[in-house]
């Protein structure tokens, strides 16, 4: 098997070492992805190659380089490691094949060589193979998976180009000694001008070794309501995991954010692991679509003993949106509230003017007659 496998590789090296050198970052580039870069031992995760090429690619290879503690899964696939993606050419009159194989310990080689007629892989970006690797308890704190020795030929007409790609690298976590820490808030659902409780959730599960995330007494982010949306500032609801001495401040900032300040004056650690730290409420208006989202970005997050936890897409406090669903009442023309005369007033002087507002149009079908009148009429009447 491996003999076979050095003479692909020698067949590859031919096509590879080409006619000309070409500068790999016009061409071509090669790197690693997965959905997330937190491992826990015992489990398998997904790991995917990716590639952005300007010209078609007719060759590539690479290895793949582990750490100490993530070994690849061996799989019933027919290459032994690796999904091919619709981004490489498989058919029965044209094909290319992808070859794979440990070349040591730590070392998984692919090739990706032309099989079948002349179909090479065209122009594009995305995925073009995944593989899975197994976490084991020997995953450092953190450790760097590396793509190297990775070349493509690509090919003009009748030219082969020899592409030396950069080496890259991934890098992963292991959840064993790196503390988790999440702040969430759950899909929101509100009616039109009825202020909505909205939970504040945290998960700040400790790591086993030298964190100390399960001391901590202070944090602040940043929420983003939607147009029409607004947040008391006045009104918070505080949960049994805030000590007496905590205190939860918002300030409105500039457009629709509002940034949350949870601090103690005597360094009050935050009770327990997981669930509620407070509420706030939320209002929103008609003017809000039926579908939205509410973003929290810029988390921070300190511990008695002065530790920082900052928010970081790689690793702790990532951004997030929440579902927001406004039931909207479409017959409180002036978004106080209620249903009254004042909105009947406001439907008949929209059937006088020349311009048609969507908003009064309440049967949609493009004008504002007497029928939106007379719906305005009965919804007011059956209040």
């Amino acid at each position: 098997m491996k003999n076979s496998f050095f003479k692909i590789a020698c067949l590859l090296m031919l096509l590879l070492g080409g006619l000309s050198t070409a500068q790999a970052a016009e061409d071509v580039t090669m790197t690693l992805s997965t959905e997330t870069q937190r491992f826990t031992p015992g489990k398998d995760y997904e790991i995917n190659v990716d590639v952005t090429n300007n010209l078609t690619v007719k060759a590539l290879q690479g290895d793949i380089v582990f750490p100490k503690g993530l070994t690849a899964v061996k799989s019933d696939v027919e290459n032994g490691y690796f999904e091919v993606s619709s981004r490489i050419p498989h058919s029965a009159n044209s094909s290319m094949d992808v070859n794979a194989a440990m070349i040591n310990d730590s070392t998984l080689r692919f090739l990706v060589l032309p099989a079948r007629g002349r179909e090479f892989m065209p122009a594009g970006e995305g995925t073009i193979l995944t593989f899975k690797v197994h976490a084991s308890d020997a995953l450092a704190t953190k450790s760097t998976i590396l793509l190297d020795n990775a070349r493509a030929t690509t090919t003009t007409g009748d030219d082969n180009i020899s592409n030396k790609l950069d080496e890259v690298t991934l890098l992963v976590k292991n959840t064993k000694f790196v503390p988790e820490l999440i702040l969430s808030i759950n899909d929101i659902d509100v009616n039109v001008n009825k202020p909505v409780a909205v939970p504040v959730l945290l998960t700040n599960e400790p790591a086993y070794y030298g964190e100390d995330i399960d001391s901590l007494t202070a944090l602040q982010f940043d929420v983003q309501v939607p147009e029409g949306a607004s947040i008391n500032t006045d009104d918070i609801v505080y949960g049994n995991r805030l000590q007496q001495s905590h205190i939860v401040a918002v300030t409105k900032m500039e457009g629709n954010t509002y940034r949350f300040m949870v601090s103690s004056s005597s360094l009050g650690k935050i009770r327990g692991n997981n669930g509620e730290l407070f509420a706030f409420y939320m209002t929103t208006t008609n003017t809000v679509p039926e579908e939205s989202v509410l973003k929290v970005t810029n988390q921070v997050f300190s511990t008695v003993h002065g530790q920082r936890y900052v928010s970081d897409n790689a690793d702790l406090a990532p951004d997030f949106d929440v579902k927001v669903t406004n039931h909207r009442n479409i017959y409180d023309l002036n978004n106080d509230g209620v249903v009254n005369a004042m909105d009947v007033q406001i439907i008949h002087n929209a059937y006088h003017d020349t311009t048609v507002d969507s908003t009064k149009d309440l049967n949609n079908d493009g004008v504002i007659n007497a029928k939106d009148v007379q719906i305005e009429h009965n919804a007011y009447h059956a209040q």
